[in-house]
Parts: C-alpha cells; structure tokens; sequence
C-alpha cells in the first residue's frame, strides 16, 4: 500500500540536526541532505553531535507536517529548505517546505503516486514521476523551467510495473537519467536547458532479468581509472563512460525478473551489488582495465537465499557492508 506522507522532525541533537537556520537565505551547508542517500549517495552522513542513545520518554518532537499526498518518496534537504514529492489531487508535486514544515510552495511535476526523492542543486530541484516525466523546478519560485519525457523523448521503459523510481544524479553541469530503452539506457542532460548530451546504447545484456530501466539511481565510479556511471538496471549492472555515454561492461547475474532495486556500492575497483526477490543475490565485482576496455571480475556471488537485499539499501563503512536481507 502507498503511504500517505506523514513528515516527522525529531530532536536528535542539542538542536535540530543542524536544521537551524530557515528561510530563502539559509546558506548551503555540509550537513545538507540534497538528494538521494546523500550528497555522496552512500547513506553516510559526517553530521556530529548526535546522541548515542535516546532519552528515556523518547527523542523531543518538534514538528510534524501532513497532508503531503501518497508517496514512495524520501525527502531531500539543501539551503534551509526541504523537498519532498507527493501524489494529491490533480497530479504528481514537488513539495517545499521550510524547516518549520512550513509549506512553501508545491509544483505540478507529473501524475501518479512517486517513488523519486529530489536532487537539489543550486537554485534547481529534478524529479522524476511514476511515468517518466523528468522536470526541473526553480528551488525559489516553484517555476517549472523544463521537461523531459522518458518514454516520449527516449523510448524509455521500466522492468516492471510500478514505475520510474530513480533519482536523477548531477555531476558538474550535466544530469544524468536513467530511461531504460535500448538506444539510451542512460543519458546525460544539460542541467540547466534539459538538451541532450549524449545516449547511451547498450547491448544484450543477458538472459536474467527484464529490459528497461530498474528502482535504482546512478552513482559514479572511477574503477580502472576511468570515470563512469554505474547503474542497476532490469538485466543487472551496466557501467557506461562519463564523458561521452560509450558502454563499458555489465553483470547480468545479479538480476531478478520482478524487481532490481537497492543502489549499487563502489569504492576504488569495486562495485557491490545485490537485488531481492526470487532469484536475485548478491556479488562483488572487480572491474579490470584490459588495454582500453574494462571487464567486470567476479570476486563472489551470493545467490539468492544466502545474500540478498531486497530495498532496504546498503552501506558501506571502512571495511564491512550492512545491508538487510531477504
């Protein structure tokens, strides 16, 4: 069932997560949350202070925001505003508030329940609704400035049937999306005007799994010393080269033909990588420069059964992954 959003603010530290300052001039800060998993997508947060253990009658709540609308979505922070999507009547909104819960403004961006969490960056929010249709909005005004269409503009096409769920991922002064056809997997974007960089074919990627995109986001990698994006999509992990799109490998093995979803992990030569449901896993690979190709080395593979996170997300800190499983 889809949640009705019930945003909860709770005192974790002798303020408010450092969710001090407020309103349109609150600075960007380094404690900022600006989009999904964090600035670095790796559930890794450097905020300090925070208590080892909770009162007795519980952490002080200090506010609570509803009426947000139906949602999969998480909630992004940057500036002294937070961001968040919701489903109510009329279409698909990106939602701000101040960091009073306080609503700002809200933009029609789609329609549909989302799954996305907004990136925020700069004066510019991106989303992504259940259908595809990519749009940014002014973090000020709520102005829509442009959009996209996954499936219109890309031939774009999910694994399965509960909708484009990624968050799309900025890096300097490109957007990167995921529409999942065959011709553009991934595609880089101009973040500011949405014109199209480039697109990235792929081939075939393997029996397991569905074509089209899956429920995860992009993160980017610089194995063998090239950088690169690396996403799970419907037929397992697919790496393609930043500067221009060109497919460099992929690992069809980890897949599953319901649902590929948790964000891969990459740290130096590594990429970890693991999806639920009935014939997912879970696998370490080592990605090996071979003249000016790349190859994805298995390290271990855990089948289904044995490793597998379904959604829940997977961290890595120093030298362990804590992940759930099943």
């Amino acid at each position: 069932m889809r949640k009705m959003f019930l945003l909860t603010c709770l005192g974790l530290t002798g303020a408010m997560l450092s969710l001090t300052a407020t309103g349109a001039d609150a600075p960007a800060s380094k404690n900022d949350w600006p989009s999904w998993r964090g600035p670095k997508r790796d559930a890794i947060s450097t905020e300090k202070g925070l208590l080892s253990e909770w009162p007795e009658e519980g952490p002080k709540l200090l506010w609570t925001a509803d009426g947000l609308g139906r949602a999969f979505s998480s909630i992004a922070i940057s500036a002294g505003r937070i961001y968040t999507m919701g489903e109510r009547k009329g279409g698909t909104f990106l939602i701000c508030l101040d960091l009073e819960g306080k609503e700002q403004w809200a933009a029609k961006v789609g329609s549909g329940d989302p799954n996305c969490t907004p990136t925020v960056d700069g004066n510019r929010v991106y989303t992504v609704d259940r259908n595809g249709e990519l749009a940014c909005v002014g973090t000020e005004s709520g102005n829509v400035l442009w959009t996209k269409s996954f499936t219109k503009d890309f031939g774009g096409k999910m694994m399965s049937g509960w909708g484009f769920s990624e968050s799309p991922l900025v890096d300097g002064d490109r957007l990167i999306v995921t529409p999942g056809s065959n011709d553009a997997m991934l595609a880089a974007l101009d973040k500011k005007t949405g014109d199209v960089i480039w697109k990235s074919a792929v081939p075939k990627l393997g029996d397991k799994g569905n074509d089209g995109a899956a429920y995860s986001s992009v993160v980017i990698s610089n194995a063998g010393k090239v950088k690169q994006y690396v996403q799970l999509v419907g037929k397992g992990i697919v790496s393609v080269r930043a500067d221009d799109g060109k497919f460099l490998w992929n690992y069809n093995k980890i897949t599953n033909g319901t649902a590929a979803i948790p964000t891969p992990i990459v740290r130096d030569d590594y990429v970890f990588c693991s999806s639920g449901y009935g014939d997912g896993g879970a696998a370490l690979l080592k990605i090996v420069k071979e003249g000016s190709d790349l190859r994805a080395e298995e390290v271990w593979y855990k089948k289904a059964g044995e490793l597998q996170n379904h959604h829940g997300g997977v961290v890595l800190l120093g030298d362990y992954l804590y992940m759930g499983h099943g």
